[in-house]
Order: structure tokens, then C-alpha cells, then sequence
């Protein structure tokens, strides 16, 4: 049997380091945050298996009534986060009600699976969107030398579902699997992870393992 591990961070920033042979690896540090079981979710009455965290500390003037009402029914000061952790293989058990889930039950023999939000870059155009081409910037074009081009002929008569254009870009979320852990120093609750991960400085991150 394996026991799944979730833990939530944020992304402080990337760096490198320097592995035997003198080889540079670029580097994610990501911070835990000590977060808590409060919940259990069962297939037979929710339709999934699962259990709920939070995690954090926030002010209660800060707090939405909402979550203020969360925290009183489950006794809780305060918190910033809470997520779910689901498992969809029943050889892997999931934590109980009240566990704290911390940096010290982290392997670096394991790799580790991330889910984060991407940068958000607002409104943008086929070139910065989808790396587009840029139009001829002489010989008659006027004004159009980032524009997007055709876009469909009389037939059918109508825009393709999924054409590539303009419009909202980033703030997604994202899972990679399968990161390589670098080192994990427990005494400043810092997790080193082999690339890049996505998302702005203070991301929230959610770093899980089946261990």
C-alpha cells in the first residue's frame, strides 16, 4: 500500500546549483506550508474519495464570511488556503481527519507532482499568443503587420471552433509530473526542484507524492 502525500507551498524563485561533475542545474525553491486534515470526503455520499486541508494564516477582518463559517464548523483559528487531495487508486491511502501534513514526510528518492497557476498576461495578439508570424513590414502593408490574416473562406461560411486568435492569455492552471527533487532542507522548509515551475514569485504550489 502507498501513502499519498500533499503538501501546499508557494514558488520563492529560481536559482542554480552545481551537481559531481561541476554541471550547473537550474532550480525551482519552493516553501512548505504546514497544513491540516479538517475533512473527508467518501464515494458513496460525494461520489469521490478525498479528504480537505487548509493551510496558512490570515486575519479574520481579512476573511470572507463565507470562510469565517468554514472555520468555525470545523474549529479553526484562521487560514489563507484550503484545497482537496483526491486518489483515484484504492492501493493508496489517503491521510485522516487532523494529520498535519509537513516537510517531514517528504522523499527525495520520489519524484514529485506540481500543480500551480500560470502568469497571467491579459489580452493579447496571435504573435505574443500563439507565436504567429509577423506580416511583411514594407511593400504595402499598412497596419497590419501583427494581424492575424485569414481567418476561414465562404465555406463553411462561419469561424472555426479552436481558430488561433487573439484574447486572454495565462493565469491557467497547470500539473507536472514527475519532477526530479533536488534536495530538501527541512530545517527552513524549502524544497528544491529540478526545472522550472510555472506561475509569479508567491505562487501558490501543490506538491503531492505516493510514497
Amino acid at each position: 500500500m502507498l501513502k499519498k502525500i500533499v503538501l501546499l507551498g508557494k514558488k520563492i524563485g529560481m536559482t542554480r546549483i552545481f551537481d559531481e561533475t561541476g554541471s550547473q542545474v537550474p532550480v525551482t525553491v519552493l516553501e512548505v506550508i504546514p497544513s491540516k486534515i479538517v475533512d473527508k470526503k467518501e464515494k458513496s455520499k460525494n461520489g469521490y474519495d478525498a479528504v480537505v486541508a487548509v493551510s496558512g494564516d490570515k486575519k479574520n477582518s481579512h476573511m470572507k464570511k463565507t470562510d469565517i463559517g468554514f472555520a468555525k464548523k470545523y474549529s479553526i483559528a484562521s487560514f489563507r488556503s484550503t484545497y482537496e487531495i483526491r486518489s483515484k487508486n484504492e492501493e493508496v491511502i489517503l491521510p485522516n481527519i487532523g494529520d498535519e501534513l509537513s516537510i517531514e514526510d517528504c522523499s527525495l528518492e520520489k519524484t514529485m507532482k506540481i500543480t500551480s497557476r500560470s502568469k497571467g498576461k491579459g489580452f493579447q495578439g496571435v504573435v505574443k499568443r500563439w507565436n504567429f508570424s509577423t506580416q511583411d513590414a514594407s511593400h504595402g502593408n499598412s497596419i497590419s503587420h501583427r494581424a492575424p490574416g485569414s481567418i476561414g473562406g465562404n465555406q463553411p461560411g462561419r469561424v472555426w471552433k479552436g481558430k488561433k486568435m487573439s484574447g486572454r492569455m495565462g493565469n491557467q492552471k497547470y500539473t507536472l509530473n514527475s519532477r526530479k527533487l533536488i534536495s530538501i532542507e527541512k530545517d527552513k522548509s524549502l524544497v528544491l526542484l529540478k526545472g522550472s515551475v510555472p506561475g509569479h514569485n508567491g505562487t501558490e504550489v501543490i506538491m503531492s507524492q505516493e510514497v
